[in-house]
């Protein structure tokens, strides 16, 4: 057969696809297949691109499912094309996730973090979803606020959606039984959610009318082996659509996190909260429940229940926006009587984060009790409480206190923190801990994606950062391949840096940027550039009433 197309002739289409090998055991699944790519199980070049235009003279129309995975292969006129997503082995653990985040994401942003702050411009969908929660919010007699999911005006239909969450229950089921501990973990996270009413069985009669149902699966944390359970708003239903994909995201609500940081260092008393479980707290519409259904079933051998989830759920496009929106609608209502505390929620809230201080321990007690009320009023609680001075404590139940590393990069729970920075309340200071992969084989590819993850949202550590910007840009210069492994000089370089990296876990930074008391301060700018870059730097400069010089690096 042969197909005329126009063709676009370019040096690079695309990254190496896949970006990484794909797991042995996924070779058993294919076993017998003629694949259009035989080497697909392992990074390559993309030589060509075909465009939908010629789609339809490619596929033949066959489609075999491989095992009891959700991979398909499907037919072309060059051999069997592999479809759907990797799983670790054919006996159906929980997806991995092996592509990492998209090295032209992380390079851009490494880049772009200097850039100054643009003013965003409204987008319409934003305005369009602030217009639905306030016209669709009420506010219980508890407390609470109840809402209804933000769905887009001209979204398109859901198709069904059931078979594939039982598709992932029965998948959820096998793993547990190969892991008693995880699947006592799961249970009792389950029963936790129906005791605290977040899930009920559901009530209405969904499967006449419009509906979605979340397959879940459980998220354990590997440093502290707690477990989670995420829902998947994501998941396509029959016709291709997903409820996220009908859901607006909203704007962006809390402050970012240089500002959160540069405001946490000017008071003398901080103190640190957790909201628990805060996105938990909203209560979703009854009327829109049938769009958050799930199955479950303790034991294999009991029936499948349908449960819908009562309040905002972790996992849907809308969530965050829901979570954050109603801690601020909680500051507006309750200002009058809580304006301390509510200004706290309007200006020093990191997602689920409450990082604040006063002047003085009595300030900062004030600040403390108002706080704990407005959201009490609200049907909130804090949790994991830490402060730099102890008497801020008192009063605290222990269980609800501890001793965390703050701020550490939460900005993609998925991406590895290089240098997460860390606040240490006892000693009052910020710290970093570096955690560099070890390669025996350097090449350009994992140097840059290593380099790239390196985020000093304050610029604490531009001159590490900017050596390794150097670096990465020799590499280009010299036209060296992504996978072509490093010597002399480049690897040189790239070894000193990572000598110089590890010593960054020895830097303290003092949290305060202020002295106690009277002070007389001044602010003090340097810059100054070479062929190689340019820098500048401001310090805030503090006189107090005895004449005692005490610097603080502001930012850089």
């Amino acid at each position: 057969m042969r197909i005329t197309t126009s063709a676009l002739v370019m040096d690079t289409i695309a990254g190496w696809q896949p970006s990484t090998d794909i797991p042995p055991a996924v070779l058993s699944l294919v076993s017998g297949l003629d694949l259009a790519d035989p080497f697909v199980f392992h990074p390559g070049p993309v030589d060509l691109l075909l465009g939908s235009d010629v789609l339809g003279w490619i596929l033949l129309g066959t489609r075999k499912a491989l095992g009891s995975s959700s991979m398909l292969a499907v037919s072309t006129i060059f051999g069997f094309a592999l479809m759907g997503p990797v799983f670790e082995n054919d006996s159906m653990k929980e997806p991995t996730v092996i592509a990492t985040a998209s090295l032209a994401k992380t390079m851009q942003r490494f880049w772009e973090v200097e850039e100054p702050p643009m003013v965003p411009r409204m987008d319409p969908d934003h305005a369009e979803c602030e217009a639905f929660y306030q016209s669709n919010t009420e506010r219980l007699s508890s407390g609470r606020f109840v809402t209804r999911l933000p769905f887009v005006a001209s979204r398109p239909s859901l198709g069904q959606s059931r078979a594939l969450a039982e598709k992932r229950l029965l998948s959820m089921e096998r793993r547990m039984q190969r892991d008693p501990v995880l699947r006592k973990k799961y249970i009792d996270f389950m029963r936790e959610y129906e005791d605290l009413g977040h899930m009920s069985p559901a009530r209405v009669d969904w499967s006449s009318t419009e509906h979605y149902f979340l397959p879940h699966h459980a998220v354990v944390k590997a440093s502290t082996g707690k477990l989670r359970t995420v829902f998947d708003g994501s998941a396509p239903t029959s016709n291709g659509v997903s409820l996220n994909q009908c859901l607006h995201s909203g704007p962006k609500l809390h402050r970012g996190i240089i500002d959160i940081i540069l405001n946490f260092r000017r008071h003398q008393v901080v103190f640190g909260a957790d909201i628990r479980m805060m996105f938990r707290q909203t209560i979703i519409h009854p009327e829109d429940r049938r769009f958050q259904l799930i199955l479950w079933r303790e034991r294999p051998e009991d029936p499948v229940t349908v449960y819908e989830l009562n309040t905002n759920t972790y996992g849907l496009k809308s969530s965050p926006y829901i979570a954050i929106r109603s801690l601020l609608e909680l500051a507006e209502r309750d200002r009058t009587r809580f304006p301390r505390g509510a200004s706290v929620l309007s200006r020093d809230l990191y997602v689920d984060d409450v990082c604040t201080g006063a002047q003085s321990i009595e300030e900062a007690l004030l600040l403390r009790d108002e706080l704990i009320a407005i959201l009490r009023a609200g049907g909130y609680e804090l949790r994991k409480w830490l402060s730099n001075e102890p008497k801020v404590l008192e009063g605290i139940p222990e269980d609800h206190q501890q001793n965390p590393h703050l701020f550490e990069d939460v900005d993609d729970p998925n991406r590895i923190a290089v240098l997460g920075m860390q606040y240490q309340p006892l000693k009052d200071i910020f710290t970093f801990q570096v955690d560099l992969e070890v390669s025996k084989a350097w090449t350009k590819r994992t140097v840059l994606s290593m380099i790239a993850r390196m985020f000093d949202p304050n610029g604490w550590l531009s001159p590490v950062i900017f050596s390794a910007k150097c670096l990465l840009q020799r590499l280009w210069t010299l036209g060296v391949s992504w996978d072509e492994p490093l010597i002399g000089p480049p690897l040189d370089g790239w070894l000193e840096l990572i000598s110089s990296i590890e010593e960054v876990n020895r830097i303290a930074l003092p949290r305060r940027i202020l002295p106690p008391g009277r002070y007389q301060a001044s602010l003090h700018g340097f810059c100054d550039a070479s062929e190689r870059g340019y820098a500048a730097s401001v310090y805030l400069r503090t006189v107090d009433t005895e004449g005692r010089v005490v610097p603080y690096t502001s930012f850089s």
